[in-house]
């Protein structure tokens, strides 16, 4: 946040659940395991040598899996202030971060995802939050607002 400490008018929390369906890493993660595991339901697997070797991957996975939704939880956010939105994801330094109220053109949702558009052909995507009619509501209610002062 800024140095003059706005106050914070709207948040909502990430969902865990859209994290992991919405994350890359996290489903390529998931594909890979669910791949590996019906190896295990094989009898002659268990008489195999690589069950040891598999187990490691596969433990490896869970780990890197739980500790890329930890961190992708704990880095990104979102808030609206009297004067911006705010939005970062962990992972995408370069994007976007906020857009200002009065610059806002067009809110729409696509798949699932809430797409702010602003007036210099800025675009900010808000996902990973769960119900995203509701979060449109709220940025268009803020929208009224401001378009009122």
């Amino acid at each position: 946040m800024d140095s003059n400490k706005e106050k914070i008018l709207y948040h909502k929390k990430l969902s865990l659940l859209r994290i992991i369906t919405n994350s890359t890493p996290s489903v390529v993660v998931i594909i890979i395991i669910l791949i590996f595991l019906p190896q295990y339901f094989l009898e002659t697997f268990y008489n195999s040598d690589i069950v040891f070797e598999v187990t490691l991957i596969l433990v490896g996975l869970l780990i890197f899996l739980i500790y890329h939704i930890i961190s992708e939880k704990k880095g990104s956010y979102f808030f609206i202030t009297a004067q911006d939105i705010h939005y970062h994801k962990f992972n995408r330094p370069n994007k976007l971060d906020k857009i200002a109220i009065k610059d806002i053109s067009k809110i729409t949702i696509e798949s699932l995802n809430v797409v702010v558009y602003g007036k210099n052909k800025e675009k900010l995507i808000l996902d990973y939050l769960s119900k995203p009619q509701d979060v449109k509501k709220e940025i268009e209610n803020y929208l009224k607002d401001a378009t009122l002062k």
